[in-house]
């Protein structure tokens, strides 16, 4: 086996002035049939949000963040019908939005979305350090791809550190429009460990603020069957 490839990180910046119903997220423009596709989206306004369902997305994260902040990640398996973005609303009558977009490669992840993409260790506190929990996938251990995410009220802006040994496709997406509530921030970073069981460790805020954190592992693509070599039986004839 080997571990998932990320093909592609995009960051959607500050979307929301005035705030709006809905943003839309850059997918780039080199998705390929087979890909994991990965959105995420935070944001607030003056009332509750709820993110609305996506046409071929699935929701695998729904979860409050702070006062009316809202956080939500969606997943789907690219089949090239899906354009350069993709568009994501919700209930209420305002917010200021931000997203992420995280791209797989097709022939390095297992290729089925119900047994392929797993979301564990959400959790949410009030302090300067979001630290996602514990999650074990249902696959056990293998190259599995481990994505530390999360989300945070963004008042005081930026992001201090991510998570230990999370080195790779260290990505923050800010919205600094509006003020108190209606800011959020998102942030990414990845791990290849073959392990059962991950907990990574907490991101670093510049302040004291409301967050949510959780994990998506990624299963990697099954190992190519291996062929047993055949059995060869030889008759000896004896002539008379």
């Amino acid at each position: 086996m080997a571990f998932p490839q990320v093909a592609e990180v995009i960051a959607t910046d500050e979307e929301g002035s005035p705030p709006a119903a809905d943003i839309d997220i850059d997918l780039g423009s080199s998705i390929a049939s087979g890909d994991l596709l990965l959105v995420g989206v935070c944001g607030g306004g003056t009332s509750s949000i709820t993110y609305d369902a996506i046409t071929g997305w699935t929701k695998i994260v729904d979860g409050s963040v702070f006062a009316a902040q809202r956080w939500a990640w969606f997943k789907r398996k690219a089949d090239g019908t899906e354009g350069g973005s993709v568009n994501v609303s919700h209930n209420g009558s305002d917010a200021h939005l931000t997203g992420l977009f995280v791209r797989i490669a097709a022939a390095s992840w297992y290729g089925d979305l119900s047994t392929g993409v797993q979301v564990g260790g959400t959790a949410s506190s009030f302090n300067s350090s979001p630290n996602p929990g514990t999650t074990t996938p249902a696959w056990g251990s293998a190259d599995t791809l481990w994505i530390a995410a999360m989300a945070a009220d963004d008042d005081d802006g930026g992001l201090n550190s991510y998570p230990t040994s999370y080195d790779d496709n260290q990505t923050l997406a800010m919205n600094t429009l509006g003020g108190g509530s209606t800011q959020c921030r998102l942030a990414i970073a990845t791990r290849e460990l073959a392990i059962d069981s991950e907990n990574p460790g907490a991101f670093g805020l510049p302040a004291t603020e409301q967050w949510a954190a959780g994990v998506i592992a990624v299963r990697p693509a099954a190992a190519a069957a291996s062929v047993a070599p055949q059995a060869h039986h030889y008759a000896m004839r004896r002539s008379a």
